[in-house]
């Protein structure tokens, strides 16, 4: 009966460490969501101004050049970049098999989605899965997957269509530098068939100086990369852009009212 007692204490305490196993932190929103937040606004003053003004040429082109993929994100992704903010506002449970589970609803694009998100524990590394079910239409969807270091520093994400048609679409790659606020996050088109397949677009988040934030954007289309440089505070920035501008790629500026200047 003490052997019966004792095992069975042991078993609760384990039970109940396991229950209390703590859920890894979900890589944060810039993993997942490139920023575009200097490039996004056609209300912008200066941006009005550039349709009729050849003076805001520099800006101009960097912001055409950014609104594509701006807009892949905006409209095509919209739910599943929903689904992965409001995962922050909700608590894990524990599944057991290292494995935790985020369980809520969402609403999104005129629509209430039940999302859950997964996470599975090996090694060094986190398995993220993310399933979201629209009543009526589709069950547990699959609609992105990812993959991120247990120190948190680097990781994917593969994004998919949609329910309509279950494809890879965005492949997502990331790294981070957190005791900085450093980092890079790049989109690949990896939709088979389409047009665009293999271009990408990634942002890169420095300490550099003058211009610490840079896109570079490959068309394969056309054939075309396009690097974009500016500062986050002042944004002065400049591009190259060889086609655009039928130059061999050199420097285009612009000062903080987005105005051209000559590059120093």
């Amino acid at each position: 009966m003490a052997l019966l007692i004792v095992a069975s204490t042991a078993t609760c305490k384990k039970d109940k460490e396991e229950a209390d196993k703590p859920a890894p932190e979900i890589p944060p929103e810039s993993t997942f969501v490139m920023d575009f937040s200097k490039f996004n606004s056609t209300s912008d003053t200066s941006h009005t101004k550039a349709l009729a003004d050849s003076t805001y040429r520099a800006w101009l082109t960097s912001f055409l050049n950014v609104v594509f993929w701006n807009t892949v994100l905006t409209v095509h992704a919209i739910i599943p970049v929903a689904a992965f903010r409001e995962a922050f506002n909700h608590s894990a449970k524990y599944d057991g098999k290292d494995k935790w589970i985020w369980e809520y609803t969402v609403t999104a694009n005129n629509g209430t989605y039940t999302a859950s998100l997964e996470a599975i524990l090996s090694g060094n590394n986190i398995s993220w899965f993310m399933y979201l079910t629209k009543s009526g239409e589709y069950e547990r969807f699959l609609w992105y997957t990812g993959l991120s270091s247990l120190d948190g520093k680097t990781g994917n994400w593969l994004l998919y269509y949609s329910p309509a048609k279950p494809e890879p679409y965005i492949q997502i790659v990331w790294s981070r530098d957190p005791s900085s606020s450093t980092g890079q996050i790049k989109y690949t088109n990896v939709l088979g068939n389409d047009p665009g397949y293999g271009g990408y677009i990634q942002y890169g988040l420095t300490t550099s100086s003058p211009y610490n934030a840079n896109y570079t954007i490959f068309y394969k289309e056309q054939n075309k990369t396009t690097k974009i440089e500016w500062n986050t505070s002042s944004r002065k920035g400049r591009i190259s852009d060889s086609k655009s501008f039928n130059d061999g790629g050199a420097w285009h500026c612009w000062n903080e009212l987005l105005q051209d200047m000559i590059c120093n």
